[in-house]
C-alpha cells in the first residue's frame, strides 16, 4: 500500500487512514482468485473497484488494524518512532455481516436424503459419503476430518465408548487453535451405518 521501500518513521495519521482505506476495497482471497492472483496490492484493489469484487470483512479489517497498532507501540517501545497513528483507530463491525451461516434442520434433512442414496447420489464415493457423515453428527472442521486417520479412532476401555481423538500430533495435522484439540463420540447413528467397519 505505501511501497516496500516506506519508512516507518513518515509514518502519520493521513497514511494510517490511507492504509484503512485500502483495506476496505482489499478484494477477499486475493492471491487465491484466478482474477486477482499475482498482481501487486494495488492493482487488485483497483480491479476490485472496477469490477465490484467481494472485498474483506470488517472483522478482517479490524485484524489487520490490531496487527498495525501492535507494530507501532513495538516501534515506540525501541524508540523507531514517537506515536502510533493507528493507536485510536477503530473499525465498525457488523455482528450480522461476521456472522457464520449455518445448517437449519432441513438442509440436513435434504443432505441426510442425498447420503441415503449411497452411490446413486452426491456422496458417490466412501471420503465423500463418511467425510459428510461426519461433519454432520460432529460439527467437526473440514481439514478435522480431512486428516482423521484410524489410530485416531479409539474406544475407552471403562464405558465401552468409541470417540474420535481429534489431535495435531502428526506432522500433516493442523488445528485452528489449541483448543480444537478434544475428544469427540462417535454418535450413535455412524456406528448403526457400520461406520467401524
Amino acid at each position: 500500500m505505501l511501497g516496500e521501500n516506506f519508512s516507518i518513521k513518515k509514518l502519520d495519521a493521513e497514511k494510517a487512514r490511507y492504509v484503512r482505506e485500502c483495506l476496505f476495497k482489499t478484494p477477499k482471497s486475493r492471491n487465491t482468485k484466478k482474477v486477482t492472483r499475482g498482481l501487486t496490492l494495488k492493482e487488485q484493489i483497483r480491479l476490485s473497484e472496477s469490477e465490484q469484487l467481494d472485498v474483506i470483512s470488517n472483522r478482517s479489517v479490524e485484524k489487520y488494524i490490531t496487527y498495525f497498532k501492535t507494530l507501532l507501540n513495538w516501534a515506540i517501545e525501541l524508540k523507531y518512532v514517537s506515536e502510533n497513528p493507528f493507536g485510536s483507530m477503530k473499525v465498525a463491525t457488523n455482528k450480522k455481516q461476521n456472522r457464520y451461516d449455518y445448517f437449519h434442520k432441513d438442509h440436513i434433512t435434504v443432505m441426510l436424503n442425498e447420503l441415503a442414496k449411497g452411490k446413486k447420489g452426491l456422496a458417490n464415493t466412501e471420503s465423500r459419503y463418511w467425510g459428510a457423515m461426519i461433519a454432520i453428527y460432529t460439527g467437526a472442521r473440514r481439514n478435522e476430518i480431512a486428516s482423521l486417520l484410524p489410530e485416531d479412532i479409539k474406544q475407552d476401555e471403562a464405558t465401552g465408548i468409541w470417540y474420535f481423538n481429534i489431535t495435531d500430533e502428526e506432522e500433516t495435522k493442523k488445528l485452528k487453535t489449541g483448543a480444537a484439540k478434544r475428544i469427540v463420540p462417535i454418535h450413535s447413528a455412524l456406528l448403526n451405518r457400520n461406520f467401524l467397519d
